[in-house]
């Protein structure tokens, strides 16, 4: 029993020494509270308090999402970037669209290569889109012969306005670059009315508007509408949305099976849907439905005719939303036998 009565009796002989204990006790106990609020909740972090207007869209868009999540589908998106472009020889200069840029040799290589990967994996896809871009369109063709490819321009890549094809040198300076790495959500180049500029928001606004259009497929749009409603789902007011809810449980009812939206489908029986595109619209697109930093988006490299796969579920709870299954998969370019 000594080893218990000693430290007690120590405290009880020095009656200045037992308040500075506690004062010491608690102060750690705030310490290890505040570090492990930081580490739970990573929007803390200094890389992402200049984005706070990202962080309200994105808990915007979940509030949203999660009601619209019965009208819509499970569906695998395939996002897979273009081969190299004869654009992309020259590092130097600043991209941007450039749509009339062919493949080059080496991109034409590429794409065959794609196709013999995607025919090795056995993906059936039940609908294809490109942009409008030559190089997406060739490597699509290629990859995919004999498959109805629809183009669509809310695909292209980021437009770059008036920095289109310049001197990449002579345009970031390290003013440009302090500007761009303040908020590079937000920033664009400079732009007039013969050139298209948009900011990485821009980009993923568009990109994302294009998914739910036209590959979530939500019920509200299935259903027998005027010819020249276009109306995208976001623009349906509450009360339309609860009249479609209604409605389609009405339907269920009597019905042996459960709700084709309840059910639990096998990956491999979900729908399969490819866009091929470009590396910024793939990489902000992946940003918006994954809801991460944007101050890190620019990290995320997208090789030529890589695949990135989007998975969206409508399971209920955290068991539904987005999931990313793959990311950037540039195999066949690594080995011989594609």
């Amino acid at each position: 029993m000594d080893c218990f009565t000693r430290p007690l009796a120590f405290l009880k002989s020095d009656a200045d020494l037992a308040p500075t204990l506690i004062t010491w006790f608690l102060a750690l106990v705030c310490v290890f509270m505040f570090v492990k609020s930081r580490g739970c909740n990573h929007r803390v972090t200094d890389d992402w308090r200049p984005y706070k207007d990202a962080d309200e869209c994105d808990r915007a868009e979940r509030k949203k999402e999660e009601r619209r999540r019965p009208f819509r589908r499970n569906v695998r998106i395939f996002l897979i970037r273009h081969g190299e472009s004869e654009a992309n020889l020259l590092p130097g200069q600043i991209g941007g669209r450039q749509n009339e840029s062919p493949l080059s040799k080496k991109g034409l290589q590429q794409a065959m290569k794609l196709g013999n990967r995607l025919k090795a994996m056995g993906i059936k896809f039940e609908k294809v889109y490109s942009s409008t871009a030559v190089r997406a369109f060739e490597t699509a063709r290629i990859a995919l012969p004999g498959v109805n490819v629809e183009k669509n321009e809310e695909l292209l890549e980021q437009g770059q306005g008036d920095w289109e094809m310049g001197d990449r040198k002579k345009i970031m300076t390290e003013e440009i670059l302090a500007q761009m790495n303040s908020d590079n959500w937000e920033f664009k180049a400079p732009q007039t009315d013969r050139t298209v500029s948009e900011s990485p928001r821009e980009v993923e606004e568009r990109m994302y508007r294009f998914v739910k259009r036209r590959i979530l497929a939500p019920v509200i749009r299935r259903r027998a509408r005027p010819s020249n409603d276009s109306r995208d789902e976001d623009e349906f007011s509450e009360y339309e949305f609860e009249n479609e809810r209604k409605q389609h449980v009405e339907e269920q009812k009597g019905e042996s099976s459960p709700p084709s939206h309840a059910m639990r489908q096998k990956e491999a029986d979900l729908p399969c849907v490819a866009i091929f595109t470009h590396g910024g619209a793939i990489r902000y697109l992946t940003r918006r439905v994954l809801a991460s930093n944007p101050f890190r988006t620019h990290r995320n490299m997208i090789e030529n005719t890589s695949i990135s796969e989007i998975v969206y579920s409508t399971a209920p709870g955290g068991r539904g939303g987005w999931f990313l299954h793959r990311f950037n998969d540039a195999a066949h370019l690594e080995y011989e036998k594609w």
